[in-house]
Parts: C-alpha cells; sequence; structure tokens
C-alpha cells in the first residue's frame, strides 16, 4: 500500500517537507502497521499523530524534517505544546505519546547506528493521567435509548453493544458466521487483544437479532452482520452521531458514545455482584485487575453491597 507522505503545510500555507530518510521510514512504519492487522482506527490514530508530531516540527523549524528531530526534546515539546496550547487531557497526551515513541523507535531500529539523543526518548514522561470516571448508562437510560432510536437496524446494534460489552469495532465486524443463534453465542475476534472470546446472548439480544434477521433484508455481496438503512457495513462516526442526536433529544447532559455501553455492561454487572474475572472474561481481558483499576470508583457500592448480604 501505498502511504500518502505529502509536503507537510502549516498555518500560514508555506510548505515544509519531510526529507527522503524521514519519508522511506514514515511509509514503511504505516505499512507494518497494516501488516500487523491494526484495526482501522488504531491505524487511524497512529497516522494522524505521527502527521501532526511532524507538521509541528516543520512549522517551527521552517525547513525539512530529519532524523536529527527524532530527539527527546522535541518529543517533551510536542507533549507541552498538546497540554498546554490544545488543552489536551494527560490521558490523551499519554496515549500520543506511547504512538510517537513506537514510532521513533522503529524509525532508529531501520538505522545501523543509533544516536545516544534517540535512547532518551523512551525516558519523556508527561504529567501522570488522573484515573477519570467513565460516563455510565443505568439499565433504565439504556431502554429509554433504545426506545427513542427509530430504525430496526440502529436498535439492533446498539442493543448488541449494550447487552455485551463489545468493543465498537468488534461489533460492526461480526459477520453471520460470527453469529449462532442455535447456540445462542457471539464468537469475537478482538484486532486490539488478538484474541478470541464467546458471548452468550441473553434473551432480549436473542429475540431482538430474531426480530433484525426476519425483518431486514440481507445484501448477498457482504457478510457483515449489521447493516444501515443504506445496505452497508456501519462505521463508529455514524454511531457517536446517532448517539448524540438521541441523547439531545432526551435532554440529558452526557457525552454518550459507542465506548459508554462497554462502560456502563461492565458496571451494571459489576452493581449486580457479578464476581470481576467473570466480568472481565466477557469483556474479553485477560487480567481482572484492569476491572479493579477501571472501576475504582465503584468500590464504595460494592462494599456496600457485600456488608448488606448479611442482613436476614
Amino acid at each position: 500500500m501505498k502511504v500518502d507522505t505529502k509536503s507537510i503545510k502549516n498555518t500560514e500555507n508555506s510548505v515544509f517537507s519531510i526529507d527522503n530518510e524521514v519519508t522511506q521510514i514514515y511509509q514503511e512504519f504505516l505499512e507494518t502497521l497494516l501488516n500487523e492487522k491494526k484495526s482501522a482506527s488504531t491505524y487511524k490514530s497512529y497516522r494522524f499523530t505521527i502527521q501532526d508530531f511532524l507538521q509541528w516540527i516543520a512549522t517551527r523549524k521552517k525547513k525539512p524534517v530529519s532524523k536529527c528531530d527524532m530527539t527527546h526534546y522535541h518529543i517533551e515539546q510536542y507533549m507541552h505544546y498538546l497540554q498546554v496550547e490544545k488543552g489536551h487531557k494527560p490521558s490523551t497526551v499519554h496515549v500520543k505519546l506511547t504512538l510517537i515513541q513506537k514510532f521513533v523507535r522503529f524509525f532508529f531500529q531501520q538505522q545501523k547506528e543509533i544516536p545516544a539523543y534517540a535512547i532518551q526518548v523512551q525516558l519523556t514522561q508527561v504529567e501522570p493521567a488522573q484515573p477519570s470516571e467513565p460516563c455510565v448508562l443505568t439499565l433504565n437510560e439504556i431502554t429509554l435509548l433504545l426506545k427513542q432510536v427509530k430504525r430496526l437496524n440502529d436498535v439492533t446494534l446498539l442493543t448488541c453493544l449494550a447487552y455485551t460489552g463489545m468493543r465498537i469495532h468488534e461489533c460492526i465486524q461480526l459477520t453471520h458466521q460470527n453469529v449462532d443463534m442455535d447456540r445462542r453465542v457471539i464468537r469475537i475476534w478482538s484486532c486490539k487483544t488478538k484474541t478470541h472470546r464467546t458471548i452468550q446472548m441473553n434473551t432480549l439480544l436473542h429475540k431482538q437479532f430474531q426480530t433484525y434477521l426476519q425483518q431486514v433484508e440481507t445484501k448477498k455481496d457482504t457478510d457483515y452482520f449489521f447493516l444501515n438503512h443504506l445496505h452497508k457495513p456501519y462505521n463508529a462516526t455514524t454511531i457517536n452521531r446517532l448517539l448524540k442526536r438521541v441523547t439531545k433529544q432526551l435532554g440529558w447532559n452526557k457525552h454518550v458514545t459507542c465506548h459508554t455501553f462497554r462502560h456502563s455492561f461492565a458496571t451494571n454487572l459489576i452493581l449486580k455482584d457479578v464476581n470481576l474475572p467473570t466480568v472481565a472474561s466477557l469483556l474479553g481481558h485477560k487480567d481482572y485487575r484492569v476491572i479493579t483499576k477501571r472501576y475504582i470508583h465503584l468500590n464504595e457500592q460494592i462494599e456496600r453491597n457485600a456488608v448488606e448480604q448479611l442482613i436476614c
């Protein structure tokens, strides 16, 4: 695949280029991501982050970006720019730092000699990210939201997100072979964790799938399970726009996204005293301690539920 590495433009429309060496290795890096079968969203994140970083350097230097610019100094300055001037959250900056560090590490692995300053790149740090409480919907709110959605296609996809805890890319990439209506299970391949897992369908989801399959015409030239009203596969952006519109109609002051259903799925299971290893397994996490850290804000409620169990 040929990667787009056109000249970078700054806000004054002056053109700054990347030198041939950086261009070549940048192309090789993106091609490596494709060969690793990264998800479309992951690939896009890498490409956007690295291009923005290189553009930021080019704008400051006003000359082509070279390997000498791959330093911890420039990365630290770029992180500062993201936090102070762009106002990004520490968690967002941490993600971007990780992506850039991987690119720079790949860059110098292609070199015969690794300069001393390149080693310092991996030591670059930013302000520690503070855990934030995710947006969560109660079971009643999920029911209200689903009733507000008009199209059967959309309702079915959102119902799947709500009652399986899937990541959005896992959901929209489901095929008919992944959905076993007889055994009431969904088999998932995760691009993120490179693992397979099986999720049980509850009665509500199974009934919704039956209605969907009976009423929605299956397109013969695609095996995608979920197709929108135009008989085309979904994308996350479309779903997030739908959720923004629906939450506005409901008058909610909540930032509901596709991932909100995953947080809600986990939270509602935990509040119903489902053990953490089971919740982690359903979400596709190998280590249940990930759940403990992510949902630390639930500890007080969990402890309250626990002591209430002693009351006869």
